[in-house]
């Protein structure tokens, strides 16, 4: 089922938001010495595997995957 404009606009400020939190939440235990370049890592390794939940279905030569794929590269994404 397609989302609406604002559905997805809620999904993503939903996902981020949990991505915050969770990220916030381990604060007090991510290395003082952590800065820009340590963080920018452990916020992609929490985003890849947020991806990691719905790469089933768009993995290989599925229908759903092409289109995915194809939609990446004609719209410029």
């Amino acid at each position: 089922m397609a989302l609406t404009k604002q559905q997805k606009l809620n999904f993503v400020r939903e996902l981020l938001a949990s991505m915050e939190e969770s990220i916030t939440a381990k604060l007090d235990r991510i290395p003082a010495e952590w800065d820009g370049i340590e963080l920018r890592q452990y916020i992609a390794e929490i985003a890849a595997d947020n991806a990691d939940k719905c790469r089933n279905h768009l993995r290989g030569n599925t229908k759903r995957g092409r289109a995915y794929r194809n939609a990446l590269a004609i719209q410029n994404l």
